[in-house]
């Protein structure tokens, strides 16, 4: 699913990285789509408590290894004192723990540094509206971990259900779904109401981010 700019609104988005370069390359990519405005620059997340406290932004990105205060000692804060606020990792860790952790403290999406310039943009308009936003290097780590909910062990999953998931974290429609596997949106639907009642996932975006949290592994 492409997220295409709706007239007349402009995403406002906070730039965290210890790299100026970064930030600048970061900040020609997302403006040059004309429906995302950087507001401001941070080089670490200190300075980007301070800054949310007298400005408003819709969405900020964060990298992980900054000095003073790292993404990861950021997050909690973060999420304390801006409940609302859409938060992308953007860093050059390509690890899928690291990706858990980012989730499990309050992150929204998930992005490497060397990402096309076009998934970024994706990434920020996808948080914005509600989405979970993986990146495809993370998307095809992730894809070789195993579903897990406590306290115990679930059954496995299917190579089917497994790919609807990854289908889904890509905001894939039930009908795109269908068309790219053989099977009828209806089959597609009931599939995914099944995933989510057997793990506790209260809707598809839901499913998406305990599949990350977790470690997913597919039957033979």
């Amino acid at each position: 699913m492409k997220f295409f700019p709706v007239a007349g609104e402009k995403i406002k988005v906070i730039i965290t990285d210890d790299h100026a370069l970064c930030r600048t390359a970061i900040r020609d990519l997302l403006e040059k789509n004309g429906d995302v405005e950087v507001i401001a620059e941070a080089e670490h997340g200190g300075k980007l408590l301070e800054l949310l406290d007298c400005t408003h932004a819709d969405v900020v990105t964060l990298g992980i290894s900054m000095p003073v205060m790292n993404g990861f000692d950021t997050l909690p804060p973060l999420r304390r004192r801006f409940p609302a606020l859409k938060v992308v990792m953007l860093t050059m860790h390509a690890d899928a723990g690291m990706v858990r952790k980012s989730l499990e403290l309050g992150a929204n999406s998930y992005i490497t540094k060397d990402s096309a310039g076009d998934e970024i943009y994706e990434a920020v308009r996808a948080c914005h509206q509600g989405w979970f936003y993986l990146s495809t290097v993370m998307r095809d780590a992730m894809a070789m971990l195993k579903l897990t909910t406590a306290p115990t062990r679930p059954s496995l999953i299917t190579r089917q259900q497994l790919r609807i998931i990854n289908l889904l974290s890509r905001q894939r429609s039930y009908s795109q779904i269908a068309a790219e596997m053989g099977l009828s949106a209806r089959g597609v639907h009931s599939i995914v109401s099944r995933l989510k009642h057997s793990i506790g996932a209260r809707s598809e975006e839901e499913l998406v981010m305990l599949a990350i949290k977790k470690e997913l592994i597919s039957e033979n």
